[in-house]
Protein backbone atom coordinates (compact mmCIF):
# COMPACT_ATOMS: atom_id res chain seq x y z
CA UNK A 1 0.00 0.00 0.00
CA UNK A 2 1.46 3.55 -0.83
CA UNK A 3 2.29 5.86 1.13
CA UNK A 4 0.71 9.43 1.06
CA UNK A 5 3.97 10.98 -0.27
CA UNK A 6 4.62 7.73 -2.54
CA UNK A 7 1.16 8.86 -4.53
CA UNK A 8 2.13 12.13 -4.80
CA UNK A 9 5.38 11.77 -6.22
CA UNK A 10 3.25 9.28 -8.53
CA UNK A 11 0.62 12.33 -9.62
CA UNK A 12 3.63 14.67 -9.95
CA UNK A 13 5.49 12.29 -12.71
CA UNK A 14 2.52 11.61 -13.95
CA UNK A 15 1.38 15.23 -14.63
CA UNK A 16 4.65 15.99 -15.96
CA UNK A 17 4.51 13.73 -18.32
CA UNK A 18 0.99 14.49 -19.53
CA UNK A 19 2.37 18.08 -20.10
CA UNK A 20 5.64 16.94 -21.78
CA UNK A 21 3.57 14.76 -24.19
CA UNK A 22 0.65 17.46 -24.60
CA UNK A 23 3.14 19.99 -26.16
CA UNK A 24 5.20 17.41 -28.26
CA UNK A 25 1.66 15.72 -29.75
CA UNK A 26 0.96 19.94 -30.44
CA UNK A 27 4.29 20.44 -31.82
CA UNK A 28 3.36 17.17 -34.22
CA UNK A 29 0.62 18.52 -35.16
CA UNK A 30 -2.00 16.75 -33.01
CA UNK A 31 -4.80 19.17 -31.25
CA UNK A 32 -5.92 16.15 -29.42
CA UNK A 33 -4.08 13.23 -29.01
CA UNK A 34 -5.70 9.99 -29.59
CA UNK A 35 -4.72 6.50 -28.37
CA UNK A 36 -4.64 5.31 -31.94
CA UNK A 37 -2.57 8.21 -32.77
CA UNK A 38 0.41 6.95 -30.86
CA UNK A 39 2.54 4.59 -32.85
CA UNK A 40 6.01 3.59 -32.66
CA UNK A 41 7.35 6.07 -35.17
CA UNK A 42 5.40 8.58 -32.55
CA UNK A 43 7.49 6.94 -29.17
CA UNK A 44 10.49 7.25 -31.30
CA UNK A 45 10.08 10.92 -32.19
CA UNK A 46 8.91 11.40 -28.61
CA UNK A 47 11.92 10.00 -26.95
CA UNK A 48 14.05 12.12 -29.59
CA UNK A 49 12.48 15.08 -28.16
CA UNK A 50 12.50 14.61 -24.21
CA UNK A 51 16.56 13.65 -24.99
CA UNK A 52 17.04 16.40 -27.76
CA UNK A 53 15.09 19.03 -27.00
CA UNK A 54 14.51 18.83 -23.12
CA UNK A 55 18.69 17.60 -22.86
CA UNK A 56 17.89 15.25 -20.57
CA UNK A 57 19.62 11.33 -19.78
CA UNK A 58 18.35 8.67 -20.69
CA UNK A 59 17.39 7.24 -17.59
CA UNK A 60 14.78 10.17 -16.78
CA UNK A 61 13.18 9.71 -20.59
CA UNK A 62 12.86 6.08 -19.36
CA UNK A 63 10.37 7.51 -16.39
CA UNK A 64 8.69 8.93 -18.41
CA UNK A 65 8.20 5.86 -20.97
CA UNK A 66 7.35 4.01 -17.74
CA UNK A 67 4.38 6.37 -17.01
CA UNK A 68 3.18 6.10 -20.71
CA UNK A 69 3.63 2.05 -20.55
CA UNK A 70 1.29 1.81 -17.76
CA UNK A 71 -1.04 3.91 -19.40
CA UNK A 72 -1.14 1.76 -22.99
CA UNK A 73 -1.23 -0.94 -20.71
CA UNK A 74 -4.45 -0.47 -19.24
CA UNK A 75 -6.10 0.63 -22.62
CA UNK A 76 -5.50 -2.24 -23.47
CA UNK A 77 -7.55 -3.61 -20.73
CA UNK A 78 -10.22 -1.40 -21.37
CA UNK A 79 -10.06 -2.72 -25.13
CA UNK A 80 -9.36 0.98 -26.23
CA UNK A 81 -6.65 -0.61 -28.62
CA UNK A 82 -5.43 -4.14 -28.90
CA UNK A 83 -1.84 -3.69 -29.41
CA UNK A 84 0.25 -1.92 -27.27
CA UNK A 85 2.62 0.83 -29.33
CA UNK A 86 6.14 0.05 -27.21
CA UNK A 87 6.41 -3.11 -29.26
CA UNK A 88 9.63 -2.82 -30.96
CA UNK A 89 10.77 0.19 -29.22
CA UNK A 90 13.93 1.48 -28.66
CA UNK A 91 15.49 4.01 -26.56
CA UNK A 92 18.42 6.02 -27.41
CA UNK A 93 20.84 5.87 -24.76
CA UNK A 94 22.83 8.97 -23.94
CA UNK A 95 26.66 8.72 -22.45
CA UNK A 96 26.83 7.09 -18.94
CA UNK A 97 27.76 10.56 -16.48
CA UNK A 98 30.90 10.89 -14.64
CA UNK A 99 30.51 8.07 -11.97
CA UNK A 100 29.66 9.80 -8.75
CA UNK A 101 32.68 10.02 -5.84
CA UNK A 102 33.01 7.63 -3.28
CA UNK A 103 34.30 7.98 -0.05
CA UNK A 104 37.86 5.97 0.69
CA UNK A 105 39.11 4.49 3.61
CA UNK A 106 41.04 7.25 4.77
CA UNK A 107 38.56 9.71 4.96
CA UNK A 108 36.16 7.44 6.41
CA UNK A 109 38.76 7.44 9.08
CA UNK A 110 39.04 10.96 9.44
CA UNK A 111 35.70 10.55 10.06
CA UNK A 112 35.77 7.89 12.49
CA UNK A 113 38.64 9.75 14.59
CA UNK A 114 36.58 13.38 15.12
CA UNK A 115 35.88 14.15 18.55
CA UNK A 116 33.51 16.85 19.92
CA UNK A 117 32.93 19.22 22.58
CA UNK A 118 29.73 18.85 25.07
CA UNK A 119 28.13 21.15 22.45
CA UNK A 120 29.05 19.66 19.14
CA UNK A 121 26.92 16.32 20.00
CA UNK A 122 24.14 17.27 17.26
CA UNK A 123 27.31 16.27 15.15
CA UNK A 124 28.66 13.18 16.88
CA UNK A 125 24.68 11.91 16.47
CA UNK A 126 25.07 13.34 12.83
CA UNK A 127 28.58 11.08 12.50
CA UNK A 128 27.32 8.47 14.00
CA UNK A 129 24.81 7.94 12.24
CA UNK A 130 26.18 8.16 8.72
CA UNK A 131 28.57 5.22 10.39
CA UNK A 132 25.41 2.87 11.21
CA UNK A 133 24.37 3.61 7.34
CA UNK A 134 28.10 2.60 5.71
CA UNK A 135 28.32 -0.43 7.74
CA UNK A 136 24.87 -1.74 7.31
CA UNK A 137 24.05 -0.40 3.95
CA UNK A 138 20.88 0.57 4.94
CA UNK A 139 19.15 3.78 3.25
CA UNK A 140 18.54 6.76 5.45
CA UNK A 141 14.84 5.96 5.10
CA UNK A 142 15.48 2.53 6.48
CA UNK A 143 17.71 4.03 9.60
CA UNK A 144 14.74 6.52 10.42
CA UNK A 145 11.73 3.89 10.55
CA UNK A 146 13.81 0.73 11.96
CA UNK A 147 12.02 -0.16 15.30
CA UNK A 148 14.39 -1.34 18.40
CA UNK A 149 11.58 -3.87 18.91
CA UNK A 150 13.29 -5.30 15.53
CA UNK A 151 16.45 -5.82 17.06
CA UNK A 152 17.63 -9.38 17.56
CA UNK A 153 20.31 -11.59 19.09
CA UNK A 154 20.76 -15.36 18.21
CA UNK A 155 21.79 -16.79 21.54
CA UNK A 156 23.29 -20.23 19.16
CA UNK A 157 25.78 -17.96 16.84
CA UNK A 158 25.51 -14.36 19.18
CA UNK A 159 24.96 -12.16 15.83
CA UNK A 160 22.96 -9.53 16.02
CA UNK A 161 20.40 -8.85 13.50
CA UNK A 162 18.05 -6.11 12.37
CA UNK A 163 14.80 -7.22 10.31
CA UNK A 164 12.98 -4.28 8.62
CA UNK A 165 10.95 -3.53 5.53
CA UNK A 166 12.64 -1.18 3.37
CA UNK A 167 10.78 1.66 2.24
CA UNK A 168 11.92 1.83 -1.53
CA UNK A 169 11.46 -1.92 -2.25
CA UNK A 170 8.63 -2.94 -0.12
CA UNK A 171 11.17 -6.03 0.40
CA UNK A 172 11.91 -7.61 4.00
CA UNK A 173 15.87 -8.14 4.97
CA UNK A 174 17.11 -8.89 7.80
CA UNK A 175 20.96 -7.39 8.07
CA UNK A 176 23.45 -8.51 10.35
CA UNK A 177 25.03 -5.86 12.81
CA UNK A 178 28.86 -5.65 12.91
CA UNK A 179 30.31 -4.70 15.66
CA UNK A 180 30.81 -0.92 14.90
CA UNK A 181 26.92 -1.27 13.68
CA UNK A 182 26.32 -2.39 17.28
CA UNK A 183 28.37 0.51 18.75
CA UNK A 184 26.91 2.96 16.85
CA UNK A 185 23.10 2.21 18.25
CA UNK A 186 24.79 1.84 21.82
CA UNK A 187 25.85 5.55 21.54
CA UNK A 188 22.95 6.70 19.70
CA UNK A 189 20.45 5.00 22.31
CA UNK A 190 22.60 6.70 25.25
CA UNK A 191 20.49 9.93 24.35
CA UNK A 192 16.69 8.44 23.19
CA UNK A 193 14.33 6.99 25.15
CA UNK A 194 12.60 6.50 21.58
CA UNK A 195 10.88 3.61 20.29
CA UNK A 196 12.65 3.91 16.95
CA UNK A 197 16.17 2.05 16.30
CA UNK A 198 18.63 5.24 16.49
CA UNK A 199 15.84 7.72 18.13
CA UNK A 200 13.90 10.34 16.13
CA UNK A 201 16.13 11.52 13.21
CA UNK A 202 15.14 13.71 10.61
CA UNK A 203 16.98 13.64 6.87
CA UNK A 204 17.67 17.46 6.88
CA UNK A 205 19.90 18.43 9.62
CA UNK A 206 21.59 15.06 9.32
CA UNK A 207 22.89 16.48 5.56
CA UNK A 208 23.03 19.89 6.96
CA UNK A 209 25.74 18.54 9.97
CA UNK A 210 27.37 15.85 7.08
CA UNK A 211 28.77 19.02 5.13
CA UNK A 212 30.24 20.68 8.40
CA UNK A 213 31.75 16.93 9.42
CA UNK A 214 33.34 17.09 5.43
CA UNK A 215 34.88 20.04 6.45
CA UNK A 216 36.10 18.98 10.18
CA UNK A 217 37.44 15.64 8.76
CA UNK A 218 38.69 17.77 5.23
CA UNK A 219 37.49 15.90 3.36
Amino acid sequence: ERTETNEKSTTSKDEVCRRKLEKFAKLSGYKELKFIDVNLSFLQNFDKYLIYTHKIQSNSAENYHKVLKVLFNQAIIDEIIDRNPYKGFKPIKTEIGVPKAVLTSEEIDKLRGLDFADEEQHLAKARNVFMFMLNTGLRFSDVKNADLNKLAKHNATGIVTINLIQKKTKNAVEVVLNQEARMMIHRLRATTESDKLLGKLTMQPINRNLKILAEMAEI
